[in-house]
């Protein structure tokens, strides 16, 4: 028989009037459909960026096509993949109203037999995991619908990533800062990014939700708080993060190390020595292994030389690419090269401005140079990719590839601003007024591009495409914004001013470890 010991409280500290993860987790999700479904409604099938390629390449592994290499296409553009001959007829007039495509990769390449047809595919050689699942899900359909069909399940999986993300966060902080800037993280292109057939939403939200797992799994460390929970949310997040784009090890191994330069050096040993940290480093290694071998079998993203190879010099170039990767981060569609209004920058950068300010103002010496540190790795590796391919590419790089480690940012900022007296009673606040910034953002981003597509897209005023009205998006948009942030909102810890929260926090803790089973 076994009877169970509970410590009481410490005269003076407080409990947290918390709220039910379920609860923050459903109106989190329900948020953040919606507001996907505003984008998936504003782009027409198969205008996402290189969105036709993607879907190419996801028909032809849910048809079972997991080879790393193919055949070359006769017109210089990726290679030639077994689509069915729906889908590339669905996909012909997108693709042929873009200036780099060529005939092969718009039109079947010989004769269509069983339905099948022929195309090239410039994301021929990408890992195939991403690809099978929005893939199977498509296989009932036909044509624009096996697209729609792709989109769902992709904007599905993002969507669970982000709200398990905010519920992480919601859970482990004293504040409403954290949620604050996570909702901040989610920048229109993210978003986007998140409801387009392409892996690049996917490693974005997994990389969000790895970085909140690692930050609050950082701050219960610090507290002698249970955090093992914590670590496996980080290892789920960090195998799709490193599987499904080339680039996600190293951002999962800078998003690791920037995130362990906050730990004390008494923590950091205890740590290392518990068999789950290294049960759940030994997962992420092997997905990463599997990953870096693919990479290495398929030479995935390795470019050909280009004949107009006469640029300007890269110094002169580099300071105005790295101000376009910052905007690029923000907004950067129908495609790079197309800026959102100016409204859209001028509300997420106010938010990011004053939330990194006040992070700074109130930061210590660790947590400021963590902060500098994360600023200069989220400079220096997009800077050494474009110094290295700029001979024979040009300007390549695109401030949506380094999001999944420069997301960090931002969340940095909320982590801080957690801890700090002053800010504890602004919090709420905070949030609501971010929480306004990012829905006029996500207003103002889905009427630029419906506006767009109408004048532009061959599909405009056809059946293909049903346009959507500017009231059905705002509204879509400004609901999902709601629910997100009535999902995010916690009370400060009621009564307990500055560091004290820190204390009753540890307290909790003390008190959780104490109610223990005895004989």
């Amino acid at each position: 028989m076994s009877t169970t010991v509970a410590v009481a409280p410490t005269p003076g500290s407080r409990t947290r009037p918390g709220r039910s993860p379920a609860r923050t987790f459903v109106l989190a999700l329900a948020g953040i459909l919606l507001v996907q479904l505003a984008w998936i409604l504003c782009v027409p099938p198969f205008a996402g960026i290189d969105e036709h390629d993607h879907a190419f390449k996801a028909a032809a592994v849910a048809h079972g096509d997991f080879s790393p290499t193919h055949e070359a296409s006769p017109g210089g553009w990726g290679e030639l993949v077994q689509v069915p001959a729906s889908v590339v007829a669905a996909a012909r007039a997108e693709c042929e109203a873009l200036v780099y495509t060529t005939v092969d990769n718009c039109r079947p390449n010989g004769s269509v037999r069983d339905g099948m047809a022929t195309v090239g595919s410039s994301a021929s050689r990408y890992n195939p995991g991403y690809y099978a699942v929005v893939g199977v899900v498509g296989l009932p359909f036909e044509g624009a619908a096996a697209l729609y069909a792709m989109r769902a399940a992709s904007s599905l999986l993002c969507a669970l990533l982000l709200a398990a993300a905010l519920t992480v966060t919601q859970a482990c902080s004293r504040t409403s800062w954290p949620a604050t800037t996570v909702v901040l993280a989610a920048t229109p292109v993210l978003l986007y990014s998140s409801t387009v057939v392409a892996p690049n939403g996917l490693e974005m939200s997994a990389a969000v939700l790895c970085w909140c797992a690692l930050l609050a799994m950082v701050d219960r460390v610090r507290i002698g708080a249970p955090h093992g929970w914590l670590l496996l949310v980080a290892t789920v997040a960090a195998v799709p993060m490193v599987t499904v784009r080339t680039l996600g090890p190293l951002w999962c191994l800078l998003t690791v190390l920037t995130v362990a330069a906050l730990l004390a050096r008494r923590d950091l040993p205890d740590l290392l020595r518990r068999r789950s940290t290294w049960v759940c480093a030994s997962v992420v290694a092997t997905a990463t292994a599997g990953a870096l071998a693919w990479s290495v079998l398929a030479a995935t993203n390795m470019p050909t030389e280009r004949t107009d190879v006469d640029l300007p010099s890269v110094v002169t170039v580099l300071p105005r690419e790295m101000a376009l990767w910052v905007f690029q981060s923000v907004a950067a569609f129908p495609s790079r090269n197309h800026m959102a209004p100016l409204l859209v920058y001028a509300a997420v950068f106010v938010g990011w401005w004053v939330t990194a300010g006040l992070a700074v103002r109130h930061a210590d010496r660790r947590q400021r140079g963590v902060l500098a540190l994360a600023v200069l790795l989220a400079a220096v590796v997009p800077t050494a990719a474009t110094v290295a391919t700029y001979p024979t590419q040009g300007a390549l790089w695109q401030g949506r590839y380094g999001l999944p480690f420069a997301v960090g940012l931002i969340l940095l900022c909320g982590a801080v601003l957690d801890r700090r007296r002053a800010q504890a009673r602004t919090s709420d606040i905070a949030l609501w007024v971010m929480g306004l910034l990012t829905a006029v953002a996500g207003v103002s981003s889905v009427w630029f591009v419906r506006g767009f597509e109408i004048r532009t897209s061959p599909q405009a005023g056809s059946e293909a495409w049903a346009t959507p009205s500017r009231a059905l998006l705002a509204t879509l948009v400004v609901l999902g914004v709601t629910l997100v942030v009535a999902g995010a909102r916690r009370r400060p810890w009621r009564d307990v001013p500055g560091e004290d929260m820190e204390q009753a926090q540890a307290e909790d803790a003390s008190t959780q470890r104490a109610s223990v089973d005895s004989a």
